[in-house]
């Protein structure tokens, strides 16, 4: 047998191995488009003038049509404050298609843009925290203009400020079609939102307007992107549910345990996919844990923990599998209820990994089997 085996691996070489390319001989560059597109943006010459050039830049971006240049106004704005994001933003751009035309206070004019008045610093630095949490929220019809409205209110008072933003006493400065074209420009680059998020965390220490209102940030943008994870990471296994020990959801357990591993080996797993978007659209895919997740949400959904974002996205089925394992749970929760400072500091991945792999042993034992490894 061995010799037939090693004969068919010889006749495969032989028949297929010269169709496949040499990747020392491949030439794996990818061919530079050259931009045909242009867009302005604007850096003040004189840095008195920042303040006057940010609203400016805020006003002519809520009233642009074109997504680029709306998007170009957008990113002027941020790099008032933080200047460090230019250079990323040509680059994106010249990326995408664009050349960029810097402006300055001086160059604007035939464009028949004019500076707006000077403003309080702390108006541009609620102005700013504002509209940064658009590259990492949301943007949805039902809870945008609320969403928005609550966070506005609360970037004020971490800036200083007691005033609306704009003149009929609201704050919200952009609608949602705004909104959606930052967000499909300058929202969907990973190396934009990356480098604002190390611009808010590298200034949110200290006791001035500016760290105040940064820190505020990164605790709002903190787990973006991670909900369904942490909604079952929440309910599961700081709960220390039988369900994780459960056989027949071993490959979603699998998936999850993968997930953790990969957060937690980061230095700050809070922004996990924000920093790593590429490996968080693999390990943290709704699909990887989807018994999981239904499991979560029949268990939270008799609770008064709003879950309604998990609900919209979740096809609530009558399975026997999941209907057993919200009792299991539901039966581990009646006769075990420790405190939550022991859920959060009692809780061991490798623990569980080894109670899980006890569990399917047992289940074997019994005739019950597995579904085989998962691949991750």
């Amino acid at each position: 047998m061995a010799n037939i085996v090693n004969r068919g691996v010889k006749h495969l070489r032989t028949s297929y191995c010269g169709q496949i390319p040499n990747p020392g001989q491949l030439r794996t560059g990818y061919s530079r488009y050259e931009a045909s597109g242009s867009v302005d943006m604007m850096k003040p010459l004189n840095t008195r003038l920042t303040p006057n050039m940010i609203a400016t830049c805020v006003d002519l971006c809520a009233t642009c049509e074109d997504t680029p240049q709306c998007a170009a106004w957008y990113l002027s704005a941020l790099s008032c404050l933080f200047p460090g994001l230019l250079d990323v933003s040509k680059r994106v751009f010249k990326e995408s298609g664009y050349n960029v035309t810097m402006r300055n206070e001086e160059t604007i004019r035939p464009l028949l843009i004019e500076l707006k008045p000077w403003v309080d610093n702390r108006v541009c630095l609620a102005m700013i925290g504002q509209i940064i949490l658009i590259m990492y929220k949301n943007i949805d019809d039902r809870s945008y203009g609320e969403y928005f409205r609550k966070r506005a209110n609360a970037i004020n008072k971490e800036a200083g400020l007691d005033t609306s933003l704009l003149a009929d006493g609201s704050d919200v400065l952009f609608d949602i079609k705004i909104a959606r074209k930052i967000k499909k420009f300058a929202g969907s680059h990973p190396e934009l939102r990356s480098a604002v998020l190390v611009m808010i965390l590298n200034n949110r220490h200290g006791m001035t307007w500016v760290a105040k209102v940064c820190a505020y940030l990164a605790e709002i943008i903190s787990w973006t992107e991670m909900s369904v994870f942490m909604f079952v990471f929440d309910t599961l296994c700081l709960t220390k549910s039988p369900v994780l020990q459960d056989h027949r959801v071993k490959n979603e357990v699998q998936y999850l345990m993968y997930a953790c591993q990969k957060i937690t080996s980061t230095d700050q797993p809070q922004y996990y996919s924000i920093f790593y978007p590429i490996e968080a659209a693999h390990s943290l895919n709704r699909s990887r844990f989807e018994t999981l997740v239904e499991v979560s949400h029949q268990i939270r959904s008799g609770q008064k923990r709003t879950i309604a974002q998990f609900a919209a996205g979740s096809n609530v089925r009558a399975d026997p599998l999941i209907t057993a394992l919200v009792k299991m749970h539901d039966a581990h929760m009646l006769k075990v209820k420790p405190g939550a400072f022991h859920y959060l500091t009692d809780f061991d991945i490798d623990q569980m990994e080894r109670e899980m792999e006890q569990a399917e042993r047992n289940a074997a034992a019994q005739g019950g089997g597995g579904e085989g490894d998962a691949v991750v």
